[in-house]
């Protein structure tokens, strides 16, 4: 159980080696993102995406394929320029709960159906190594493992709670301590940049309005991720995942209370 006092980054440490893993009954993850940033490969545009269609097409049936526009501040024309675009491809599982992207500067998956870390890693070595032996990315940049969970109090049947009782005060911003009815407030959020090792965490969280609905949800969003240019190898990226996803756990039980723990582990 995390203490509110303790600092994040004590508990998280202290956590992870004796952190005991937990399936929740009610899971409030709804996105997982795995990406892979590189320099610019014109080879991406070039070769387009066939041979790598044929490749995943087994998993990933569905091909859609687009334009990606970059955009940028121009001081020379005053405001918002539009660089060159470039093509994007998108394969989607036949279920449209997984997909896989390629653009010219990054490769990603994800997913809104994370039953576990082990089915994940293993779709990743499956789109990632075939991936790699037809295009021969050199380097790589990035390395990011993105998870997005949403507490949803009338999804999970806990609407008589308020989010003091249910969230670590530290992410509660201006409705900690009722200083503000969460009623009165619509939408909250905030932003923090961690440091585990070798390991930074962009984590995101807040009150969030909900379509049709008095209440509201919170979003916790935990972007982990590695910056430094290297020689691309599966294997070093599949380690920096794993440790990565090691975090995950202590990170979000840290952000909720025991109370909100317990909710979410009975059926």
């Amino acid at each position: 159980m995390s203490d509110p006092r303790e600092p994040a980054q004590t508990f998280i440490h202290r956590a992870i080696d004796g952190y005991e893993r937990v399936v929740y009954a009610r899971n409030p993850l709804v996105q997982v993102i795995c990406q892979i940033r590189f320099p610019t490969l014109l080879s991406l545009e070039t070769l387009g995406a066939a041979r790598l269609q044929e490749s995943v097409i087994e998993e990933f049936p569905i091909l859609e394929s687009g334009q990606v526009f970059n955009i940028s501040l121009s001081a020379a024309e005053g405001g918002l320029a539009a660089n060159k675009t470039s093509q994007s491809h998108t394969f989607f599982s036949s279920d449209r709960r997984w997909q896989f992207g390629i653009t010219a500067n990054s490769a990603s998956l994800s997913t809104n159906k994370y039953d576990s870390w082990e089915s994940f890693r293993e779709k990743l070595i499956y789109v990632f190594s075939r991936f790699y032996s037809l295009y021969k990315v050199p380097v790589c940049n990035r390395v990011g493992l993105r998870y997005q969970d949403v507490i949803d109090r009338e999804e999970f049947g806990i609407t008589d709670s308020t989010w003091s009782e249910l969230i670590n005060p530290a992410l509660l911003g201006l409705i900690r301590d009722g200083e503000i009815d969460e009623t009165f407030l619509k939408h909250s959020h905030s932003s923090n940049v961690m440091k585990f090792d070798m390991v930074n965490l962009l984590l995101q969280h807040g009150v969030f309005g909900k379509p049709q609905s008095n209440l509201n949800v919170f979003l916790v969003d935990a972007d982990f991720y590695i910056e430094e240019e290297r020689v691309l190898k599966l294997d070093d990226v599949l380690s920096d995942l794993e440790n990565m996803h090691k975090l995950s756990g202590p990170i979000f039980r840290w952000s909720i209370t025991e109370k909100l723990h317990n909710a979410l582990r009975s059926a």
